[in-house]
């Protein structure tokens, strides 16, 4: 497994800049300073942490996770990655339920919450 500390911290610092948000927009949910140790790799958020970030980022919880283990790669790799999640999920999930599509097995409620535009 590849060491993430650091692709996590610019992630969330990539995020945050291309939303035009200053550290201090975190302040309801966390110290600017804790953000700062999260951006500079300090810190490693909780899960429940992570969902209050993208929350404030506007951004679903995957995204930024997802912008993490991206790393620097090439953003073509997106493509790849994804399908990769696709098919991992789906195969851990196991066959859709009995009046369930694939689509809506693949997907809880939860995880299609809708993040304010």
């Amino acid at each position: 497994m590849r060491k993430t500390t650091s692709f996590f911290s610019r992630a969330l610092r990539t995020a945050r800049m291309a939303r035009g948000l200053p550290q201090e927009a975190f302040d309801a949910i966390s110290s600017r300073n804790y953000v700062s140790c999260l951006e500079r790799g300090l810190k490693q958020p909780t899960i429940t942490k992570v969902d209050e970030l993208s929350a404030v980022l506007n951004v679903h919880p995957l995204s930024l996770l997802t912008l993490a283990y991206l790393g620097g790669a090439n953003p073509s790799d997106l493509t790849r990655l994804l399908d990769q999640v696709r098919t991992e999920v789906m195969a851990l999930q196991g066959p859709p339920r009995e009046g369930q599509s694939a689509s809506t097995s693949l997907l809880s409620a939860k995880t299609q919450r809708a993040r304010p535009k």
